[in-house]
This record gives structure tokens, C-alpha cells and sequence, in this order.
């Protein structure tokens, strides 16, 4: 009697009050999402509990999954950017943790940098104190703990962001810096550090040496608009005219990075691509030839042909190489200097042409070798000799005698030259890749552990008495603790230090004993002097930048800025260990390399991986670490933007406060004076800009797990978001899903006709109906390709500018099919906008789902019946088990492979659908039926978390709490996806039984797939000559089976073959289904 009154709720409902929020099952119509700022004060500290407790617990998997997301610079305050990038990586880690895996998911500070300099000098405060005020507000908003106090914590959603705390570094620490010095001093015992004279991008401006990351298409400085000048660099008493600069030789590495991005392309898609660019092709030889007469100076010679070096009599460079005179007009001229061939041992000459000399000839760097048949005029007319005996070297004799700095041959001058120097390269490299300058002319960053000694040599500080402190810059060596005597050098490794407008004094203390301890390392003063450089660096500044983006937007060029800092090439190695003082991480925790999912903004694919990937394959090479490449996975993440108006004018910043929309709704004008033209654009958010969302306002109004939710679904992790107009998007797929249906097949069809005739990519439509995995989703194929349709037929500006000038119940204008603006239509009149840029509709998307999920789960709890009155149907349960291993393996498919937690969502979605159409009742009392539910709430809490722990409990109160459940995994007869891609182009992916394929070696699946499931499409591509190389496979049990290969000769033409067989494919696909429509029709 007790049991069935319990399985019958009379029980049920006085256990679930006690343990739950809301009362459970519901008696009335109780919406969950008017509920959630109840739910996630009271689940957010017992959750958190919970996360920090069960680390001590043994994981069900003896596997690690380190998830590394890009760690932020302490500003002081945390937007949205943070957000997104941590919202996704935390419920990449959530995903992890609930398939049994040991994540590692790490934070901590990116704090040296320009940003606490230009504080100091505007504030007059410490740099360093400026940073730690920061770190531990930005600390407070990561852990807060209680969602009501703003005061505390201005974003609390961080505080369900699952980190590990007991990891957390920040790059300003000794502590850590020094072991970015010891990796600096280790690159210096193996050659591959140097100082020389390079020329240098200069902002003449802030005073400082860019990178040229930090320089835009126009040549000007990415802060100060300035027109950077190219200039080297020496340093005097009152300025910086021309010194030396510390390089490292990344060059050296560039073959092997490039050979192995090869093997990365797959995961790493188009980033592979970048940084491939980046690098450039490796085809050719690099020479140092040093400058005779000169102080680390050398030439950089790259040759296709390693041969030529043994004969070179003279080089010929163009103008616009860094060694020849800018002043100088007639050409050609022989350089006041000459070069030492490393190889043979002579002296030769430097000629320098035109820019138009011999156009047809190759030069890399704006430097060849002579060559006495096609420059006879220049070595006749400046007498070079052409020896009558040709040397005869082998490729091994050359690359030798260029690699050892000190020959036999060579006069005793030479060789300690050569020593000092330290080799001529003759490796193979790349074209265009250069050295990379770490020195930087500022104060606050890591210091150079180098000592320039008394003799004039530099040597790097001893490995155990780092680190060197920012007290010692440019200060007499303390014998006694390096047991060196000789100066420190001055510079820092970071980006640049704007030393013009700062004063600094160094502050006696004891560092030898208190170096540790000694948090205020700089005493700063600002000056009078300061102030008047700094106004008129504003002044210039403004004006150069405001002129460059006016020209930016007019012919639509953008350009994407980066920033270098050496600090960000270790700390994912000192996440591992960072408590350790004697090691920069021990063996055994170094062995939990490689990253295996790096969350981190797409400008960053090109400097920031690319020298990250540098030392790790250098640490390899020691024996450091124990593999090469640093990253397994990426999950790149695109920008957030907001929305922008600017004077057109000016190029001035506006509020949207100053701004209001004409009579007309076609144009946006300024308020105080209605005839100036205000232009609306989607720009990265700044407080400059007059962009931002306020995050106090957005948590306020959306929750925790709305934002969550907002974020995630907005776009893929990898594509920008235009916060505001991508509200349109979410309630764009919404509606259109749910209003399908309305539209008469008629209407349909024209849409999909037109959107296949307007479309740039034919192929999109018929590539969205290939992608479907099983025979019960004809329908929601067809939706799919409408709403792709859709998408392409009404692209994202049109989109925006409906969604804020349309008044309500005003008609749709403009040229679109029918059913497009009949959806548009009814989008327009439903929409209503609040002050975060929020949308009605917007939040019914989610707030409905959340309610329909919720009141489900209430109508389970109430059906449960005795097992004597239920009936089984097999129909039904074989329904609910295909549903079941279609959409989880859909959604861990989505997270996991192809990490687009946007498309996870509306799989869960659909799963809702497909759950809902079914009787509760069998729901709740089938085995098949309960089980498929408890999988929906479980996968649920990756996206919001809160939530899903009030309906988990609800459902099963004995079970635990939710972060203790398993992801849910498909059947051992399911079907998994059996994917084929020919140079990264998918070639189908039909469904196949796991049992089938799971367990097959790659020349068993090759066989398989020629004869069964893509025997159509290698027929065709056999037929057209295309030749496939490189066969592998890929697989994770339970999701897909992956074929891939690459073609022989061009790959962009051959896949564009590829294209037009995939066409021919679907065509004839079409074709056969017609004639079976006819034959039944007949029937």
C-alpha cells in the first residue's frame, strides 16, 4: 500500500518539497523559467561544494582531459568576451567530467603588459600594485558565491564556471617568470638566441618598438595611429637610436612546424590554414652572413638552391632591403661593407638595385646571390671576380660548415667572431619567416636574464640563481648571489615599453632574501614633462586612428591585431605544476600533455600558437617534455561585437542614448541635431565605442543559465557574435521550426527553389540533406533545408535592420519569397526590445524550452504507476530507443567532434519534441521510456547546470546529485555515423551499425566503403583521374567511424571535382526518389 502510494505521488511530493526548490509534481501551472533566480541561489553553493569535493574522488576513467582555455589579462573587470570564452570551455569540461574523465581545467592571469603601464602613467600608481588590485577583484567575480551581492560580484555568472583553483598562476609572480627566463636560457645554450642589429617597426609617437602584428594595412601603429617607421635601433644616453635586439632563431623550427600542421589540419581546420600561411612555404636555405666591421649585423640569405652558396662571389639586394641607404637615388651601388660567406671563408661584396632590376629573377627577403651571366654588368662594373676553378662541396660538407661557427681555415679574428655570433644557418626554412625581436624597451615585464660581462661577451644568467628581478634590470650584477660580475640587461620580454613617458627608481631592498616577499618592486614618479607628451600623444593618436577606421569602413578592410607576449608560451606547461620551486613541472605531471582542447579567440591562430607551438617542440627536443605539438583539439572562438554608431562626419563614438531613428525608419540620426548622419555597425566592444553590455543588467534580467544558454546558442563557438541582432537568430530557428508546418507545399517547394537559384553555394541544400543519419528524420531533413534556405536567402544585415525599424504591425517590404516574409512578418510583430538588447521572443525560445523540459518531467513524476498496471508495446519502446541513440549521439557528436554547442542545444531541443509526443504515462513506467528522460536532464546540465540539478532530484531524489550521474551512452546495436573526407571535403556520412564497423582495421573499412556505403562517389572520383593517397581513420566508439585521405596534385581543383560528383550524386538521388513517387503513385 505505502509503495503504491508512493509510485502514485502521495509520498513523492513530501520528499521532493524537502530536497527541491519547488514543489514536485507541479498542482498548477508553474512556469520553471519564472523561476530560475530562486533555483540557482539555492543549487549554486551545493554544487560548487559538490565540484570541489569530488576531486580527492578516483574518476571512472584512468583518463585525463586537459581543457585550456585562453586566460584573461586583469582589467579590472570581467565582460563579455570572458563570458563567452569561459562559458564555453566550462561546459566543454562539464561534458568531459560526466563521461568519467579527469579534466583539467585551469586559470589564472595574463598580467605583465602595456595596459598597466599606460595606469601607471595616468594614475601615478605602481604598475604592480595597479595589477594585483585587479587580480583579486577579477578573482572575487570568478568565485563569488552569493547572486544577490552586485557589490561583490559584477558577474556572478562566473561563479558556475567549474575551474581549478589550486592551479592558478599569474605571469607578474617571480615565481613564475623565472621559469620563463630559464626556458629563454636554455634556448641560449643551444644556439638559437642572438643579439643583433634589426631593423625595427618604430611608433615614433609612443616611443616604442611594434611587432608587426601591431601594425595595420596602412602601416600605422594599432594604438597610436602613428605611421610606424622602420629604423634600427642603438641605444644612447638620451634615446633609442640604434641597439641590438635580442631574436630567436624560429626559423630553425619552421619545416618541422609546417610538417606538422599537416597532421593537424583535420582537427585544427582552418587555423592549420593560418598558421600554414603564417609560416609560408619551406622550400628554401637560410645563410647568415655576418657584416665585417660591424656588431651583430648579418645578411639573411635564403637560396632555393643550397649549391650556390659554395660559389657565391657577391650578393645583389633591392632597395628595400634593410641594409641599403633609403637616401640614396642612383642605381645600382656597392654597400660601404662586406659579408663573410660562412662556408667558404670569403669576403664578398653587397650590391644593391633597383626595385625593377631583372623583375623576372627571384628574391626572397629582398636578397639573392650574384650570378655571373645574369649580372655581367654588375660585376664588371664593380670589379667582381669570377673564380676559374668552381668549388665542389656535397649538401652535407655545406650545411656543416655553415652550423660550426669556428673553422680551421678561418683567421683567428673570424673564428671569435663566428663564436660571438654563433653559425650561419644552412637549414632549410622558410621564405619569408624571420627571426623573432623579444626585446622590448619597457619596464614592466620579464626581464632578460642576460649578463654583458666585463670582457664584452653576454652570458645568461645561471639556471639556479633565476630569477633576475625587475630591480635589476640595467644594474651591476650582485657577484655574490650569480657569482658573475657584468651589468643585467635592460630590456624585457614582452611587447613593447613605452619608456618616453615614464620615470622609474629603483627601490633598495635586500632581493637576495626577500625577493619572494618583495611585491612592490618599482617606486614610480610622473613628471610634469610626462603629462605634456602624453596630451599630445592623445591629441595625434585620436586623430590618426579616427582617419585610418574612417578609411577602413569606407573600403571595407579590416585587419585582425595581435599581441605577442613571451609569457603565454609556458603557462600551459606551469598550470601542470605550479607550486613547484625546483622545476618548471615535474615528470610526472608534465606527462599530461598535450592540451587536448585549446578554447581560445581565432587572432590568436597565428603569433600566439605558432611561437607556443615553437618552444614546445624545443622542449621536446631537450627532453623536457615528453611530446612536440602543445595541442591536440581547438575550439576557436570568434568575437563578441556590439552594436556601434558613428558620426559619419567625424568618425566619432556616439551613445545610443544620442541617437534616434528617422521619421522614415530608414536612417539613424543624432538627436541634438537631426541633419548629421549617424552610420550603425557591429564593432568589438569597448568602453571607447559606446558598445558594451552591461553584465550587472543582462544577470539581472536573464539569470545564470538564460545567459548561459544565450551565449551558447547565439552562434558556434567559432564565429563572431553581433550581440543583439543574433536574438533575431535564435528566435529565427525557433519560429521557423515551429511554423514549418503553416506554409502550403506549394510555398515550400518556391522557397527551396529559390533559395538553391540565389544561393552562391549550390551545393548547400543538397549537403544539408546528405548530412542526415537515419531513415525516421525525412521531415526534419526537409526542415533543415528550409531553414538553411532561409539563412542564405535573407542574410544576417537585412536581418537587423527589420528587427529595429519595424514598428509593430508594420508590413514587410522588399523583394523575398512568401514564405520568408510570412515568417519575417510574423517575427516583426512579435518582437519588442528592452534596454540589454534582449528580445521578447528571444526569451520565450528558451524560456519554453526550459518550461516544456520542466513540465514534462512533472507529468513522469505523476504517472508512475504499479508495475501490475502497465502495459508494455514493443512499437513504442523500439520508437523511443531509436530517438534515444539518435540524439545522444547527435549531442556528444556536437560537443565532442565538432564542438558546436549552438547545434547541441537544438538537438535537445528536438529531442524534447520527439519525448513529448509520447503518453507521460509510458514515459515514466517503460524502462526505455525513463531512461530516455533522465538522459535529456542529464545532458541539460551542461548548459544550465541550476536547472537541471532542481529537475534531477525532482525525477529520482535517491539518486544523488546530477554532476555524480554518467552521460548517457547509445546502445550496443545502434548506429554510429561512417563519415569519408577526401582533402577535407565530406564525401556522406550514412549511418551504420556499430557492431558492424567499430571494431575493423583501415584496410577492412577502405574495402567496406568501396563496396557498400560510398562505393557511388570513389567510382566517380576513380573515374575522373582523381588519385587518393594517405589513408587513415578515425574513430570514437558510440559517434562515427571516419575515412580520410588526401588527392594527388592541385587540391583546390580537385575539390572542386569533388563538388560537381557530389552534385552528380544527389541529382541522380533525386531522380530515383521521382520514379519511385511515380511507380507507388501508380500503384
Amino acid at each position: 500500500m505505502l509503495l503504491s502510494k508512493w509510485r502514485a505521488g502521495v509520498l513523492h511530493r513530501q520528499v521532493r518539497y524537502l530536497q527541491t526548490v519547488l514543489n514536485w509534481p507541479f498542482q498548477s501551472e508553474i512556469k520553471i523559467s519564472e523561476k530560475m533566480k530562486s533555483l540557482e541561489e539555492s543549487w549554486s553553493k551545493k554544487l560548487m561544494e559538490h565540484f570541489e569535493n569530488q576531486k580527492t574522488i578516483p574518476c571512472r576513467l584512468n583518463e585525463k582531459k586537459y581543457i585550456l582555455s585562453m586566460f584573461p589579462y586583469p582589467s579590472g573587470r570581467l565582460h563579455i568576451g570572458h563570458m563567452r570564452v569561459y562559458t564555453i570551455s566550462d561546459a566543454t569540461a562539464r561534458y568531459y567530467r560526466l563521461n568519467g574523465y579527469r579534466v583539467i581545467h585551469p586559470i589564472g592571469w595574463d598580467s605583465f603588459g602595456l595596459p598597466a603601464e599606460n595606469a601607471a602613467r595616468n594614475n601615478g600608481v605602481d604598475p604592480r600594485e595597479w595589477t594585483i588590485q585587479n587580480i583579486e577583484t577579477m578573482r572575487r567575480q570568478l568565485k563569488a558565491t552569493q547572486l544577490r551581492n552586485v557589490l561583490v560580484a559584477k558577474c556572478p555568472i562566473f561563479r558556475q564556471i567549474q575551474f581549478d583553483w589550486n592551479r592558478e598562476i599569474s605571469t607578474c609572480e617571480p615565481e613564475f617568470y623565472r621559469w620563463t627566463q630559464w626556458i629563454f636560457c636554455r634556448l641560449f645554450e643551444n644556439g638559437l638566441v642572438r643579439r643583433t642589429q634589426a631593423e625595427v617597426n618604430w611608433d615614433p609617437i609612443d616611443q616604442t618598438v611594434l611587432a608587426a602584428e601591431q601594425i595595420d594595412n596602412e602601416g600605422r601603429s594599432w594604438r597610436s595611429g602613428a605611421v610606424a617607421e622602420k629604423k634600427k635601433l642603438r641605444k644612447s644616453t638620451t634615446n633609442y637610436t640604434n641597439c641590438s635586439q635580442w631574436m630567436i632563431e624560429t626559423p630553425k623550427y619552421a619545416k618541422r612546424l609546417q610538417e606538422g600542421l599537416r597532421k593537424m589540419s583535420e582537427q585544427w581546420g582552418e587555423v592549420a590554414d593560418i598558421q600554414a600561411n603564417w609560416i609560408g612555404k619551406c622550400d628554401v636555405f637560410r645563410f647568415m652572413l655576418p657584416v665585417i666591421g660591424t656588431e651583430n649585423e648579418f645578411i639573411d640569405l635564403r637560396i632555393r638552391d643550397i649549391f650556390e652558396i659554395s660559389n657565391a662571389e657577391f650578393l645583389v639586394l633591392k632597395r628595400a632591403h634593410p641594409m641599403a641607404d633609403k637616401t640614396q637615388e642612383q642605381f645600382p651601388y656597392k654597400l660601404p661593407f662586406e659579408v663573410l660567406n660562412g662556408v667558404t671563408g670569403r669576403r664578398i661584396p653587397a650590391i644593391v638595385v633597383d626595385d625593377d632590376y631583372l623583375p623576372d629573377t627571384e628574391f626572397f627577403l629582398n636578397t639573392r646571390i650574384g650570378n655571373f651571366k645574369t649580372d655581367k654588368e654588375l660585376a664588371e662594373k664593380f670589379r667582381v671576380q669570377e673564380p676559374k676553378l668552381k668549388r665542389v662541396l656535397t649538401k652535407n660538407d655545406i650545411q656543416e660548415m655553415a652550423a660550426v661557427s669556428s673553422s680551421q681555415n678561418f683567421k683567428k679574428s673570424i673564428i671569435d667572431f663566428c663564436l660571438q655570433f654563433g653559425g650561419y644557418g644552412g637549414y632549410e626554412t622558410s621564405r619569408t619567416l624571420t627571426d623573432w625581436v623579444v626585446s622590448r624597451q619597457r619596464a614592466w615585464g620579464t626581464p632578460i636574464p642576460m649578463i654583458q660581462t666585463e670582457n664584452g661577451r653576454r652570458a645568461a644568467a645561471k639556471l639556479e640563481k633565476l630569477p633576475v628581478l625587475g630591480t635589476d634590470r640595467g644594474q651591476k650584477v650582485d657577484e655574490k648571489r650569480f657569482e658573475t660580475a657584468g651589468t643585467f640587461d635592460s630590456d624585457t620580454l614582452d611587447t613593447f615599453f613605452d619608456s618616453s613617458w615614464l620615470v622609474w627608481e629603483r627601490e633598495t631592498t635586500n632581493y637576495k632574501k626577500n625577493w619572494k616577499k618583495n611585491l612592490k618592486i618599482y617606486n614610480f614618479k610622473q613628471t610634469t614633462r610626462c603629462r605634456l607628451q602624453t596630451t599630445k600623444k592623445t591629441e595625434i593618436g585620436r586623430g590618426s586612428i579616427f582617419e585610418s577606421l574612417q578609411k577602413a569602413r569606407k573600403n571595407n578592410i579590416w585587419t585582425t591585431k595581435y599581441k605577442l607576449q613571451t609569457t603565454k608560451i609556458l603557462y600551459y606547461l606551469r598550470y601542470l605544476d605550479p607550486k613547484n620551486a625546483s622545476k618548471l613541472a615535474d615528470d610526472v605531471f608534465l606527462k599530461e600533455m598535450p592540451v587536448d582542447v585549446y578554447v581560445g579567440g581565432i587572432e590568436h591562430a597565428a603569433v600566439h600558437m605558432f611561437f607556443a607551438r615553437f618552444v614546445s617542440y624545443f622542449l621536446n627536443d631537450i627532453g623536457v617534455i615528453p611530446t612536440a605539438e602543445p595541442f591536440t583539439d581547438l575550439i576557436p572562438q570568434g568575437i563578441v561585437r556590439g552594436r556601434t554608431f558613428i558620426e559619419k562626419s567625424s568618425g566619432k563614438y556616439l551613445s545610443p542614448d544620442d541617437v534616434e531613428y528617422s521619421d522614415d525608419q530608414k536612417s539613424i540620426r543624432l538627436k541634438s541635431n537631426p541633419t548629421v548622419e549617424v552610420e550603425s555597425i557591429y564593432e568589438k566592444m569597448s568602453k571607447s565605442k559606446n558598445n558594451g553590455v552591461d553584465l550587472v543588467e543582462l544577470l539581472t534580467t536573464d539569470g545564470i543559465d538564460l545567459t548561459r544558454l544565450r551565449i551558447l546558442e547565439a552562434a558556434a563557438p567559432r564565429a563572431p557574435i553581433n550581440w543583439g541582432e543574433t536574438d533575431l537568430k535564435g528566435a529565427k530557428v525557433y519560429c521557423t521550426f515551429r511554423n514549418y508546418k503553416k506554409f502550403d507545399l506549394k510555398t515550400k517547394r518556391k522557397i527551396l527553389d529559390e533559395g538553391r537559384s540565389r544561393t552562391r553555394d549550390v551545393r548547400s541544400v543538397g549537403k544539408t540533406l546528405r548530412q542526415s543519419a537515419t531513415q525516421h528524420t525525412v521531415e526534419r531533413r526537409r526542415e533543415r533545408a528550409y531553414i538553411s534556405c532561409c539563412r542564405r536567402y535573407c542574410p544576417p544585415g537585412p536581418v537587423a535592420e527589420w528587427r529595429v525599424r519595424l514598428p509593430i504591425n508594420q508590413k514587410v517590404t522588399g523583394s523575398i519569397a512568401p514564405g520568408v516574409k510570412t515568417f519575417f512578418f510574423f517575427f516583426a510583430n512579435k518582437f519588442k526590445k528592452s534596454k540589454t538588447g534582449n528580445c521578447k521572443i528571444f526569451h520565450n525560445f528558451f524560456q519554453k524550452l526550459l518550461d516544456r523540459i520542466a513540465t514534462m518531467t512533472s507529468d513522469v513524476i505523476k504517472s508512475r504507476v504499479a508495475s501490475s498496471e502497465f502495459k508494455k508495446d514493443p512499437n513504442i519502446d523500439s520508437q523511443i530507443k531509436e530517438t534515444y541513440n539518435f540524439f545522444v549521439r547527435n549531442v556528444g557528436m556536437c560537443l565532442e567532434v565538432l564542438h558546436l554547442h549552438n547545434t547541441a542545444l537544438m538537438r535537445l531541443q528536438g529531442f524534447t519534441n520527439a519525448l513529448k509526443k509520447i503518453d507521460p504515462v509510458y514515459l515514466a513506467n517503460s524502462e526505455e521510456g525513463i531512461r530516455a528522460v533522465r538522459s535529456l536532464i542529464i545532458m541539460l546540465q551542461v548548459f544550465c547546470p541550476h536547472v537541471a540539478a532542481e529537475m534531477w532530484t525532482a525525477l529520482e531524489p535517491d539518486s544523488g546529485l546530477i554532476l555524480t550521474q554518467n552521460w548517457p551512452e547509445i546502445d550496443a546495436d545502434a548506429d554510429v555515423e561512417f563519415l569519408l573526407m577526401i582533402d577535407g571535403v565530406s564525401g556522406g556520412r550514412p549511418s551504420v551499425g556499430r557492431q558492424k564497423i567499430e571494431n575493423l582495421r583501415l584496410e577492412d573499412l577502405w574495402k567496406r566503403a568501396e563496396l557498400n556505403e560510398h562505393s557511388d562517389i570513389l567510382k566517380m572520383i576513380k573515374a575522373d583521374g582523381i588519385v587518393l593517397k594517405d589513408h587513415r581513420f578515425s574513430a570514437r566508439k558510440g559517434f562515427h567511424v571516419t575515412l580520410a585521405c588526401n588527392t594527388e596534385g592541385d587540391k583546390d581543383e580537385n575539390r572542386k571535382k569533388i563538388g560537381k560528383i557530389l552534385d552528380r550524386i544527389q541529382a541522380e538521388k533525386r531522380k530515383s526518389d521521382k520514379k519511385k513517387k511515380a511507380k507507388k503513385a501508380a500503384k
